[in-house]
């Protein structure tokens, strides 16, 4: 149920993000109606833009809890909440299968053990609509006197006794008034692979070194000279010491948070130009569109941005010795950022006005469609830091693509043998050129043995060294995956809510 907060409230559970995993351990963990749980989440309720696939990326961040509308290589329970189904496909759809079986590849339902082949997407719909995670796990459960979701949250620090290394709260803002609330198990970190380990840093858990940094960078911001320091009741000198003052995040445990991070990047520059129109920009607007899909829930607007079919391959550069991907080619029928005519994918992306003009805009009202290759395995590896101790300033991501020593990135997604017309140095440019993200980041808390430097929380999800505060959701994932990251989101919130159960006695 959605209610006031008062202060001091104290609860069984916290949990910080209804994500594709904290929905579901808010879900899991309220069905113990002794157990009361508190889900805080930044964002607001969804809206009926959120539900119409097409256009659900183009809301903004904040007013809708996120998660990815693709399935992925995860076997999914029939009956369960969350409702897939078959989106728009495109004649094109049709083509793009028929080539795979030219090929000598299988057809294939990718949720499924026989994987490796081409397939027809997937997606979390109910009726046509957007089906999101919180909309399966959380809406139908609303009734619960046990379960209190409270949005527009913003998570300012996890409360832990700096003396006895324990979990015991959370503080956060709503409306720009700061609450306390008090766990009496646990804290459970959902805040996905960017927001999860710079909460856990602003609370003290994270490389020693790199919170010390955060001052030594503020000095480095302003020198003081000498006769300043002298002067102690300089009033420029107060300021800087109350800011330094304000900077310093005590130490509670000294853990590599942030200093792994795994992504899937992919290539932008592979369109195709075709003889007639298959997938218009006019269609997302028709109002024969609309009606499909609200009476039948069909048509183009059940669509996921033009994404229709998918292959999963093996290519030469592979060293695993079983049949198993290391290349997603994504089918877009819709063609590339010259859809929108460059104004809304091209920011979400972060290419420049300049390159579009010059690659995309020709583009702009040509039939078209795209090959998207995405690299599933990547060897080069990043990082996150804090960019400062305010939860309200975004992190510093270093992605790090095609840095791995052996160029082993960039020898997966460069097939020169598929081109007569240029050299490897060519495709070498064009995919650092635009090679994007698709926000598949991963292992920012990384699970992992505690002889591993690099983990951060235990295979039963605990943060080392600090008591009743676990990290749940996809920071944890300690390897690359074959998939896209939502629905092993859900999982580890399923087996992370197995686990808290087991943890507390619960076997109901």
């Amino acid at each position: 149920m959605i209610k006031k907060i008062n202060k001091n409230d104290e609860y069984d559970f916290i949990i910080i993000g209804s994500g594709s995993a904290g929905s579901v351990i808010a879900n899991r963990l309220s069905e113990n109606s002794n157990w009361k749980v508190l889900l805080l989440e930044a964002g607001q309720r969804a809206n009926v833009f959120t539900k119409v696939p097409p256009y659900s990326p183009s809301v903004p961040a904040n007013s809708v809890q996120l998660e990815e509308t693709s399935a992925t290589v995860l076997f999914i329970k029939k009956g369960g909440y969350l409702s897939v189904e078959y989106p728009y496909a495109s004649k094109l759809t049709a083509a793009f299968l028929k080539a795979g079986k030219e090929l000598g590849e299988d057809l294939v339902d990718y949720n499924s053990p026989n994987f490796m082949g081409f397939s027809r997407i997937q997606a979390n719909l109910k009726h046509g609509q957007r089906h999101s995670v919180a909309a399966a796990f959380l809406d139908p459960f609303l009734d619960r006197p046990n379960l209190q979701i409270v949005t527009s949250a913003r998570v300012n620090k996890i409360l832990i006794d700096p003396g006895t290394k324990e979990a015991y709260g959370v503080e956060f803002y709503k409306k720009h008034i700061k609450h306390t609330v008090k766990a009496r198990k646990e804290v459970i970190l959902s805040a996905g692979s960017f927001h999860s380990p710079q909460l856990l840093m602003v609370s003290g858990v994270g490389p020693k070194e790199h919170l010390r940094e955060l001052v030594a960078l503020l000095h480095n911001e302003r020198p003081i000279t000498p006769m300043e320091s002298q002067q102690y009741k300089h009033p420029t000198i107060l300021y800087w010491k109350v800011q330094i003052e304000h900077m310093r995040i005590p130490l509670i445990q000294n853990l590599p948070v942030g200093e792994s991070l795994y992504d899937h990047v992919s290539f932008l520059g592979l369109i195709f130009t075709i003889n007639q129109t298959v997938v218009s920009t006019a269609l997302a607007l028709n109002p024969v569109e609309s009606l499909k899909w609200l009476f039948k829930g069909t048509g183009f607007l059940t669509s996921l941005g033009g994404v229709e079919a998918l292959a999963y391959i093996k290519t030469e550069q592979s060293v695993e010795t079983e049949n198993y991907p290391d290349i997603e080619l994504i089918l877009a029928s819709i063609g590339s950022l010259q859809f929108d005519y460059g104004i809304i994918s091209r920011r979400e992306l972060r290419v420049k006005l300049d390159f579009y003009k010059e690659y995309f805009r020709p583009l702009e009202n040509k039939p078209c469609y795209a090959m998207l290759p995405m690299l599933l395995h990547p060897k080069s590896k990043g990082y996150l830091k804090l960019r400062s101790k305010n939860l309200f300033d975004p992190p510093l991501l270093y992605g790090n693509y095609f840095s791995d020593p052996e160029n082993h990135d960039l020898k997966t997604l460069i097939s020169c043998e598929m081109f007569i017309f240029d050299s490897d140095a060519y495709w070498e440019c064009a995919l650092r050129s635009l090679g994007v993200t698709l926000h598949h980041q991963i292992s920012t808390c990384k699970m992992g043995p505690e002889n591993d430097p690099e983990s951060v929380v235990d295979n039963r999800l605990r943060v080392y060294g600090v008591k009743n505060l676990r990290v749940a959701d996809t920071s944890i994932i300690p390897v690359t995956l074959s998939a896209h990251t939502s629905a092993p989101g859900m999982m580890i919130g399923e087996k992370a809510s197995d686990i808290i159960k087991e943890d507390w006695k619960f076997d109901g």
